[in-house]
């Protein structure tokens, strides 16, 4: 099964502002998660301070689902980062799985892509996927030897040279795509920069990627 879904609901109207003008002449400021000047950066920002109230409005009529913040990502061109991850939510002292967000990408480009390795657990059994977002399996070439230290790799960055490529494929600039986040993902960059936004929802899906899939498929909504 691809780990990625196309949506049918547009990107147009989204944004309040022109998140490149404002985040790189004022990078590190409140919404900050992470900053590499000339490489890349991270921002977390409230859904009623990034995105308008009409689109908002549409895609909760569109998914039945909140809006709770936006995620922009920001990568210079060829900067290539080494590392895989799978998406975590720390939530009321629990730490749990992001099993996929809503994204987008600013400008059209089809050299930079998303990129998926295979999981080394079962990442179609519940228990599994919620014992992964703790940390619970480190790669088996990484040598861990106590749950403290395995709990510091929550965000379970690998390098991607122990990992084997399963999928890629280029985000659309016009519409929402449905990516996958519970399995080891990165960013192959392409030579030009590379804004993403992603809608997030705090627990508004499923554990599973099939139930995801089976319920924003276009012809379920």
């Amino acid at each position: 099964m691809n780990p990625y879904l196309e949506l049918d609901i547009p990107t147009e109207g989204a944004l309040q502002f022109n998140l490149k003008e404002r985040f790189l002449k004022s990078p590190l400021n409140m919404h900050n998660q992470l900053w590499i000047p000339n490489k890349g950066g991270v921002w977390q920002v409230p859904a009623n301070a990034l995105f308008n109230r009409s689109w908002i409005n549409m895609f909760k009529k569109r998914t039945g689902m909140s809006v709770d913040a936006g995620l922009i990502f920001y990568r210079e061109g060829g900067y290539q980062h080494d590392g895989a991850h799978i998406d975590i939510l720390p939530l009321d002292g629990a730490t749990l799985p992001v099993i996929a967000s809503f994204n987008w990408v600013l400008d059209e480009d089809d050299q930079s892509k998303m990129t998926w390795y295979e999981p080394w657990w079962d990442a179609e059994n519940e228990d599994e996927v919620k014992a992964a977002a703790k940390g619970k399996y480190p790669h088996p070439s990484v040598n861990v030897n106590t749950e403290e230290t395995q709990r510091a790799m929550l965000y379970q960055e690998t390098p991607i040279s122990l990992l084997k490529e399963t999928h890629s494929y280029s985000l659309a600039h016009d519409r929402l795509t449905l990516i996958r986040t519970n399995i080891p993902h990165s960013v192959r960059m392409g030579p030009r920069a590379r804004w993403c936004v992603t809608v997030r929802s705090w627990g508004g899906l499923p554990y599973l990627w099939n139930e995801c899939v089976e319920r924003f498929s276009p012809s379920s909504f």
